[in-house]
């Protein structure tokens, strides 16, 4: 809120400035304000959070409007007007509404606490005014809600009663039923397995899997196929995938020198295996960040630390540039560690706090330096450097054929750089946490000389300390937007102000608290959404409808909404149902882009090889996943390039798929393989065992008297190559 200047009247500051205790030795001996105290507890617990909300937003220590700042007091002697509070300028703005200027006027209680406050004095608190205290129009304060320790709700009651079959549903029904809406009825049979397969693994059922499932009568058999597709090795591949998509995992070094990084694959086996162990999420969390120091004799535990050298590594500017050069590319790449660190853990844009405060979260330019402190030991070689420092006797002990993925140096001391620029360093700091979550001291009692492997390993015990209220939210937030679309929190990896308000805050809490209750589990987490009611609805939208109109994205979940598949299970589905799939899992990747060497030794990604011997028919997670080197025909399913972070893939539709599916001599393979597998059956067979093996039901009358024609006419092949572009097998319902 601001005062304008005007040379007429008495001089109007800004409204916060205002706001400043009225000192005695200010104000004459005939007119010297009563000595009535305000208790300091009265002014910041009432006062303190108004001024915060309407004022610090222009008033503050980095852009002080009017030279008025509100939160250090500077500049309060030139607008201080201690006659009669309720005859001054600040009154008069606070009750005719004039200030804030373009914001919304005070509420009839603020306008009476400022009121009260006045009267009696006009004292300031104990301590300066802290700029991030509460949640405004603009940005999110210390009370905002993903900050504050998560809570066990209590499950709601509803009243349909036999919808729910677990608490989950009674949260979604709740809030349904509070519209006046009803769930959509459940999915059938055939639908729903191959929804839950997909969801699972990443690989379609079977036939006879179908077949089975729907003969089964007893009352467990939809739990018997969770578990089982729970236990299945696959269940690691697919779920690793979405893992290494917010980490950017990446075989190559990308920049301007593309090298492709031999042991990368090493990190992604051994998240496909944390996986499929349901390694606890915290101790997942912890071997990523520290488990070098934490298992210091183990050699798993190592391997995960490859999370920290799964992005880009400009291999130029960090050993060829000059010295200058060399500084500014060793921030950004600091930069970039700090983002995925924060965003995919925390989900709290850190980074965006590296130039000055953050703009929409409270966290502060200090603290982002401070947090960078902690994971600037962290720095990674080329291949011939690659490893952990060692005791000198483990350096000369044999190779044991795995990789160490990282260096540890000692870090330098962190300084504060005035706007981000390595040439303007201001106050050193201490390495040490975030300071936002409620419940959660993020002083880890480094100081500046703390060795490298004490400081991430203080940093991986804060993180997942069962009192960190965003680690737990983020995650389970992940794995409801795995299986459901879209998450509670709808940017996953960003539960700051930007993010707004979850669709279900009680669920996402109570998801969050039993999923730290049951010691991490993934795997029992998922099992808990799999077999609620809300997750077996059908996808089907009623047009006309009130949810319909108001809710066509289902952000309530009274539907489920149809999902396009992600082009590693369409490529994966496509080998399974020809019959080609190699099942091989864990080893080196294989590569489907033919690599060529530029100027300077530089890796160019060029054309696909289209090769198809049993090495490249692995699943598509095993694939080369380099950067800039993506296939033709993932990258037209959305495919993230991993240069980036992807917490959630596009699910775009359109003709370039349809195209690449119908040409691409990928498709054109799978076809051929299937077609020769049915053999040489009559016509009308052929067409039944195509249906069969690719929509895993039997066709209509018409699509069988189509289909034999267009056989008779073309060939058994092209049927199928038609079949696997249908909607039906590529949108799971």
């Amino acid at each position: 809120m601001c005062f304008v200047v005007n040379s007429t009247r008495r001089r109007v500051f800004v409204f916060a400035a205002t706001l400043i205790y009225l000192q005695a030795t200010a104000v004459s001996d005939d007119k010297q304000v009563s000595p009535l105290d305000v208790p300091d507890a009265h002014f910041d617990s009432t006062v303190a959070p108004i001024l915060a909300r309407h004022c610090v937003e222009c008033h503050n220590s980095s852009e002080p409007s009017g030279e008025l700042n509100l939160v250090t007091g500077d500049g309060r002697s030139r607008v201080l007007d201690t006659d009669d509070p309720l005859d001054g300028e600040l009154w008069h703005a606070v009750s005719t509404n004039e200030m804030p200027q373009d914001r919304p006027a005070l509420t009839p209680p603020e306008k009476h606490q400022i009121r009260a406050w006045l009267l009696r004095g006009g004292r300031w608190g104990t301590q300066p005014l802290d700029p991030f205290l509460v949640t405004t129009d603009r940005r999110a304060g210390r009370d905002w809600w993903s900050l504050q320790p998560v809570h066990s709700p209590a499950v709601p009651l509803v009243q349909h009663t036999k919808w729910p079959r677990n608490e989950v549903d009674r949260f979604v029904l709740a809030r349904l039923e509070s519209r006046g809406w009803l769930p959509t009825g459940e999915l059938n049979r055939r639908h729903l397995l191959r929804r839950l397969t997909f969801d699972l693994t990443g690989l379609p059922p079977t036939a006879d899997e179908i077949a089975a499932f729907e003969a089964d009568k007893s009352p467990d058999a939809y739990e018997k196929r969770v578990d089982e597709l729970l236990a299945r090795p696959q269940f690691g591949e697919r779920w690793a995938r979405r893992w290494l998509d917010v980490v950017r995992f990446g075989e190559s070094q990308g920049m301007e020198r593309n090298w492709v990084r031999d042991n990368a694959w090493r990190y992604r086996d051994w998240v496909i295996e944390a996986y499929n162990d349901d390694l606890p999420y915290d101790e997942f969390v912890r071997q990523q960040l520290a488990g070098d120091v934490l298992y210091p004799d183990q050699l798993d535990p190592l391997l995960a630390t490859g999370f920290y050298v799964c992005g880009t590594w400009d291999m130029v500017g960090l050993t060829i540039g000059s010295d200058a050069m060399k500084r500014v590319v060793w921030e950004t790449q600091l930069e970039e560690l700090v983002a995925t660190t924060g965003q995919a853990l925390l989900g709290l844009t850190i980074n965006c706090a590296r130039c000055h405060d953050h703009k929409f979260d409270p966290i502060t330019q200090t603290e982002y330096y401070q947090f960078a402190a902690l994971l600037g030991g962290v720095n990674q070689a080329p291949d011939e450097r690659s490893g952990i420092a060692q005791p000198p006797e483990r350096k000369h002990a044999p190779f044991d054929g795995r990789a160490h993925v990282i260096i540890a140096r000692e870090p330098p001391v962190f300084h504060v750089l005035d706007r981000g620029m390595v040439t303007r360093p201001g106050e050193p700091v201490t390495p040490t946490a975030l300071a936002a979550p409620v419940g959660l001291d993020g002083d880890l009692r480094l100081g500046q000389t703390s060795p490298e492997s004490e400081r991430r390993l203080r940093l991986a015990r804060w993180v997942t300390d069962p009192h960190n209220p965003l680690v737990a939210r983020v995650y389970v937030n992940r794995i409801w937007q795995a299986l459901f679309g879209d998450g509670l929190v709808q940017t996953p990896s960003d539960f700051g102000f930007q993010a707004g308000q979850p669709s279900h805050p009680d669920l996402l809490d109570w998801l969050a608290y039993q999923f730290v209750q049951d010691d991490w589990s993934t795997k029992r987490l998922i099992r808990r959404l799999a077999l609620s009611a809300t997750y077996r609805q059908d996808s089907v939208a009623i047009s006309g409808t009130d949810a319909m109109r108001q809710d066509a994205d289902a952000r309530l979940r009274w539907r489920m909404k149809m999902r396009r598949l992600e082009g590693e299970e369409l490529r994966d589905a496509m080998l399974c149902m020809s019959g080609v799939l190699d099942p091989r899992m864990r080893g080196r990747s294989f590569r489907d882009v033919t690599m060529t060497k530029g100027r300077n030794g530089n890796h160019e990604f060029t054309i696909p090889n289209d090769l198809f011997d049993a090495e490249h028919r692995r699943r598509t997670i095993y694939r080369l996943w380099a950067r800039t080197g993506n296939h033709p025909l993932l990258e037209s399913f959305d495919c993230p390039d991993p240069s980036v972070s992807a917490p959630r893939r596009n699910q775009t539709v359109t003709p370039l798929q349809a195209l690449a599916l119908m040409n691409n001599p990928f498709g054109d393979y799978c076809a051929k393989e299937l077609a020769s597998q049915i053999g040489e059956a009559d016509t009308r067979d052929q067409v039944q065992h195509a249906y069969h093996r690719i929509l895993l039901r039997p066709p209509t009358d018409q699509e069988h008297e189509l289909g034999a024609e267009f056989v008779e006419g073309e060939s058994l092949s092209q049927l199928c190559l038609v079949l696997f572009n249908s909607n039906e097998f590529v949108f799971l319902r």
